[in-house]
Parts: C-alpha cells; structure tokens; sequence
C-alpha cells in the first residue's frame, strides 16, 4: 500500500496490492487486488479523499468478488 501527494501528476494518491487467500471460504478462493485512486489537488486532504474513494471501490469488488455462486 502507497499513498500520498504527487507533484508531477497533481494529485493526492493511493495504491494497493495485496494477495488474498481464503482458503475455507467457498471451498476456497484466491485472487490478486490491484487499485489505484486520486483526488484533485497534491495536498494531504486529497490524499484523505482518495482513501474514501477507495474504500468505496474495494467494498464493491469485494461483495463482487465474494458473492455466492
């Protein structure tokens, strides 16, 4: 996980990758999360801003990624 203003891009950002296994979880599963965020603005507060956007964004690929089949 990154986060943080960028001067050349202009923003406030933040990064993930993570690796998730679940082994017991519907006989198990195991993916790969990539995501990347930004707010207007290099400055500390976009950064908070980007953080909201990306709770929102993992929220919905989890219930996506985890819903019975």
């Amino acid at each position: 996980m990154g986060w943080g203003p960028s001067e050349t891009r202009g923003t406030g950002e933040l990064v993930v990758l993570s690796q998730v296994c679940l082994p017991h979880y519907q006989g198990g599963r195991s993916f790969t999360l990539a995501a990347q965020t930004s707010a207007p603005e290099p400055e500390e507060a976009s950064v908070a801003r980007a953080g909201l956007k990306m709770q929102t964004l993992l929220n919905g690929a989890m219930q996506q990624l985890l819903k019975n089949n």
